[in-house]
């Protein structure tokens, strides 16, 4: 990626090359009047995130609900848009239970707090932007929500989470018409309520036609977040939390007392540094509901080339502005400020390597692959003959200081490779117990698990389907919050 700020006048020349093999290249321009967003890297991450639980599936579509906001879209991109939204409805419709709230995953029958709030907040949104969003789906979903906020009581101790995950659900029940003022002072009475908490707390007083209270609460709140990450619980991250408050500020019309927030949040987004699905689509949706309400005080007026070419002139009311490139993945690139103000622009360049990543690495996490035929006997994976049946058997051990949650293990087979489904007739050999898994055609996504020091084992069947000489792709276990945590073993031609 490459990107610069350009003030009046100024022209931003930068020679650039696409990375990758041919035909999977892409070059994207980006330009932006707010604090730089990085939208077009953000957005590829969450809508190319190999795994589906409820919140990943709602961050998938979260953030394009608000893009209108940010960018004008033409008729195509307006209905790649709508479609992925649609279908972002569609696959949480797979979570509720029978309580109307949603799993973490698909088929389980005890809905995650956490989750029925964020993809219950993504359909509002999308319900209240003309998206058309099954009624029983909603009021389920309200009627759990109603019961555990008038059942919710204070926790002992440090009550951080817990306290979050009511002010967020108190504050989902105000946008959706439905304030529960009471639950709502009994949280407020909580003393050292969490900052974030508060903001949230505080828009739900807004909403319900209380808007002194509001202030009274955020008063002495302050916008410090600790940094944290967690594996579980919200999947909280300072990030996420800035971007709850960003959020709260926009809704009750105090956007003057947001810049920190703005910068602090579009640092994070600009830079290459990891955040996780859900701070990544909370921030983006932050930066939307702000520019789109009143946030972003200017359009686009800019001009660029490519190779020396004819300038191309572009001026736009929305706050950002992109272009693909199409096939000129290599050359120089101009760009004129023609506005008053400040612009971003960034270039975004995308390719597939030739051959994948075969390097090997772990940390907090040890991982030991085998390939065995049915009986346990080692065979090697290179040199199996035609029509083999045999197992691939993955043994993860927590070598780090605490336990670990939402583990992820994703295996990539060969496509001469076919996997046995033996847990559609229960048979087969059978390792550990997953949390959840998904088998696809060439690849099966395993969730789990791992306390500290603990080991699990899972198994695949396979068959030897047809013969040619074929990659072994790199096989990798991490923490889905907390990449740092993980073990990969390398890809073998």
């Amino acid at each position: 990626m490459l990107a610069t700020a350009l003030e009046k006048n100024q022209t931003w020349r930068q020679s650039y090359q696409a990375p990758g093999m041919l035909g999977t290249q892409s070059s994207l321009l980006e330009v932006s009047a707010l604090p730089p967003l990085n939208l077009g890297q953000r957005l590829e991450y969450l809508l190319t995130y190999p795994f589906g639980c409820i919140e990943q599936s709602t961050s998938a579509g979260f953030p394009l609900v608000y893009l209108p906001e940010l960018m004008q879209l033409d008729p195509a991109q307006r209905g790649r848009v709508d479609d992925k939204v649609r279908a972002t409805i569609n696959r949480i419709k797979l979570f509720q239970t029978p309580s109307g709230g949603f799993a973490y995953w698909p088929g389980q029958s005890e809905p995650s707090e956490w989750g029925s709030n964020y993809a219950g907040h993504f359909l509002l949104e999308a319900q209240q932007a003309g998206y058309s969003v099954p009624s029983q789906l909603m009021t389920n979903w309200r009627k759990y929500l109603r019961d555990e906020a008038l059942g919710w009581t204070a926790p002992e101790g440090d009550g951080r989470n817990e306290e979050l995950t009511q002010a967020y659900r108190l504050f989902l029940l105000a946008l959706a018409g439905h304030p529960e003022v009471g639950a709502m002072n009994r949280l407020r009475s909580q003393r050292n309520l969490y900052v974030a908490a508060r903001w949230n707390l505080a828009a739900a007083y807004h909403l319900a036609g209380q808007p002194e209270v509001a202030r009274q609460i955020t008063r002495q709140a302050g916008m410090t977040v600790p940094d944290y990450s967690e594996l579980n619980g919200t999947f909280g991250s300072q990030v996420r939390d800035q971007a709850m408050m960003l959020q709260a500020l926009s809704l009750m019309d105090r956007r003057s007392e947001a810049t920190s927030l703005v910068e602090a949040i579009s640092a994070q987004l600009a830079s290459e540094e990891y955040l996780n699905t859900q701070a990544t689509a909370y921030a983006l949706v932050g930066m939307a509901r702000y520019a789109g309400q009143g946030g972003a005080k200017s359009g686009l007026k800019f001009s660029y080339r490519i190779g020396g070419g004819s300038w191309t002139e572009v001026q736009a009311e929305e706050p950002l502005w992109q272009a693909d490139l199409g096939e000129q993945h290599r050359g120089e690139l101009e760009v004129r400020n023609r506005s008053g103000a400040l612009i971003h622009p960034r270039l975004i360049l995308r390719g597939v390597p030739m051959q994948g990543d075969t390097s090997s690495a772990a940390r907090g996490l040890s991982m030991d692959i085998a390939y065995t035929t049915l009986s346990g006997q080692p065979l090697r994976a290179q040199s199996l003959l035609q029509g083999t049946d045999f197992l691939a058997k993955v043994t993860l051990k927590n070598t780090g200081l605490r336990d670990y949650e939402q583990m992820s293990l994703a295996q990539i087979f060969p496509p001469g490779w076919e996997i046995i489904n033996t847990r559609l007739d229960g048979t087969g050999p059978r390792g550990d117990v997953p949390t959840y898994q998904d088998i696809r055609d060439d690849r099966v996504y395993t969730f789990y698990d791992l306390d500290k020091g603990q080991s699990k084992t899972f198994i695949v069947v396979l068959n030897a389907a047809y013969q040619g000489r074929y990659y072994l792709p790199t096989v990798v276990s991490e923490a889905m919050y907390d990449p740092t945590i993980h073990a990969r073993e390398g890809g073998e031609p």
